[in-house]
């Protein structure tokens, strides 16, 4: 017996109690907000409410006043209504805040569609399905009942699309409960489902990296404007990133962004990752230091320009560079923290090669540097936006119910295509629904499966390499081929792998994309299993 499924999600139970994010084709369309960047004025944007106060501010953003004597503070713009059954991104910026920031859109009938409250400074955002009523009316509200301002900025609404195949590779943060196909961002070659573990962002506002925010301070940057944004987007194609300018002391001095709302915990390993571009030649490299890691020439650089790792850093493991396409570079280094020293972001000259931090300015270097992320653990994981406050991302819980299929008690073989994004102890790759059928799963170094008795494995030269493993079993054994190789055998008692219900696909200690994945009802020959893994 055969069946057959159009779509992989109509096989698959898949479950994440949290969004997350991947690289994804997708298309933005034109910005539907009139003047939401208040370059000049404040025009197209209605004050409410009496005895309250909407005004420019002179740095290009808008100010919402609640006063002792005004009611909710209330500014709107009405919208044309928005195409039923189209994908949507509502996004703006709070400056400061003394007051919680409420982004409402209500649809035709007065209907509350979209509610975003924000309390500190941060870019916020929220994607939503258009209803057949449309939304036809923005508001931003001040609440509380004391008096205070609001200063806010890039205001925008777009509609966009997904997997066109001409549609740009960007970082996309999907629903709750929605699986991640993953892409490399360059390429486009599909690196296919994306399983990761939870984790959790520590870094509390990761899109603004400004030293003007409260939650950096810039070191020998611009006295005037040490952050800038000019129109450079994201890798994420929305939101502005911030350019980094150094000072306008033309001397050889040391600059950097330090993060001010984390401090380390001693005795912990850490993540450290972030996404930067260069403008200039004149400044090309990034350093990561701080958590008691060393000094000089003990810390790992990155070239921004050629897109690899010119110091790993004595004291770091696992420093990597990944290119994100459009000058976007995404580095990242594991540490284990020797003191509670906050990180600090280097911008450097040309030709640092991690021994010295100091160099001599032109007035107009930097670096834009955008999705600041620090996670417990010994790899990096997919980007976890944070605006205000630390998020964490649940794990993905994914499962094949082997009645979808029919389900061979008696023999059949299992075929992963796949690659491990990292491995800190024993991850699952396929589970059965019990510890007695562990179809595939890894551990430092090998490949093994286990029928509840007895472990077979294959040795592998790096935990993190592409793989395509076959793995069988009949009425008396049981095996695996890693590769072409010689195909690894164990006797089997018919007591573990038999009854499976369910195929798991959950990561314990471990992320990975998984490309393929077939089931054949009977147990190949070793020639098969060789070839299909070849």
């Amino acid at each position: 017996m055969s069946r057959t499924y159009d779509n992989f999600a109509d096989l698959i139970t898949f479950s994440r109690a949290s969004r997350g994010t991947s690289v994804r084709r997708v298309r933005y369309g034109d910005e539907l907000v009139t003047n939401g960047t208040f370059d000049s004025d404040v025009s197209g944007w209605n004050l409410m409410n009496a005895n309250n106060i909407l005004s420019w501010n002179a740095s290009g953003y808008m100010d919402l006043e609640r006063t002792p004597t005004g009611s909710t503070s209330v500014t709107n713009q009405n919208l044309t209504a928005l195409v039923s059954g189209s994908l949507y991104v509502v996004e703006f910026e709070i400056i400061s805040t003394s007051l919680t920031v409420n982004l409402e859109l209500y649809d035709t009938n007065g209907a509350r569609k979209v509610d975003i409250l924000a309390s500190a400074s941060g870019v916020y955002n929220h994607t939503f399905l258009a209803t057949a009523d449309g939304v036809p009316e923005l508001r931003i509200l001040l609440q509380g009942a004391s008096s205070g301002t609001a200063t806010i900025d890039n205001i925008s609404l777009k509609q966009f699309t997904l997997d066109d195949p001409d549609d740009p590779l960007l970082i996309y943060n999907h629903f709750d409960n929605e699986p991640r196909i993953d892409f490399d961002p360059v390429t486009g070659d599909r690196k296919g489902l994306l399983i990761e573990e939870a984790r959790t962002n520590l870094i509390t506002d990761s899109e603004v990296l400004d030293a003007d925010s409260s939650e950096y301070t810039g070191k020998n940057l611009s006295a005037t404007d040490p952050g800038i944004q000019d129109g450079t987007l994201a890798p994420d194609g929305v939101t502005q990133a911030y350019f980094s300018l150094e000072s306008d002391a033309l001397t050889s001095q040391e600059r950097r962004l330090e993060v001010d709302n984390f401090l380390p915990t001693t005795s912990t390993t850490y993540t450290l990752s972030v996404f930067a571009k260069v403008k200039t030649d004149h400044v090309r490299r990034l350093g990561f230091r701080g958590f008691g890691a060393g000094s000089q020439n003990t810390y790992p650089v990155f070239d921004l320009v050629n897109g690899t790792v010119v110091n790993a850093g004595s004291s770091w493991s696992n420093t990597q560079i990944e290119d994100y396409g459009n000058g976007w570079y995404r580095c990242s280094s594991t540490v284990a923290t020797a003191s509670a020293n906050s990180p600090l972001l280097h911008i450097l000259a040309d030709d640092a090669d991690g021994s010295g931090t100091f160099y001599v300015g032109d007035t107009e270097g930097g670096l834009y540097l955008w999705g600041l992320q620090v996670e417990e653990g010994s790899f990096p994981t997919s980007y976890i936006p944070t605006s205000g406050s630390t998020v964490t991302r649940s794990a993905d819980v994914a499962s094949i119910a082997t009645s979808a299929f029919g389900y061979n008690q008696n023999e059949g073989t299992l075929f992963g295509e796949y690659q491990l994004v990292g491995l800190s102890g024993t991850t699952a790759i396929i589970y059965g629904d019990s510890a007695n059928a562990r179809f595939i799963y890894h551990t430092s170094g090998t490949i093994r499966s286990y029928d509840g008795t007895t472990i077979e494995s294959v040795s592998v030269a790096s935990d993190t390499q592409a793989n395509k493993v076959a793995m069988f079993f009949d009425t008396s054994e049981f095996g695996l081929s890693v590769l072409g190789g010689t195909v690894e055998k164990s006797s089997y008692d018919g007591t573990g792998f038999n009854d499976a219900s369910e195929f798991d696909l959950n990561p314990v200690a471990g992320n990975y994309h998984i490309k393929k994945l077939q089931y054949f009802p009977r147990r190949l020959s070793d020639t098969e299993l060789q070839e299909i893994t070849s």
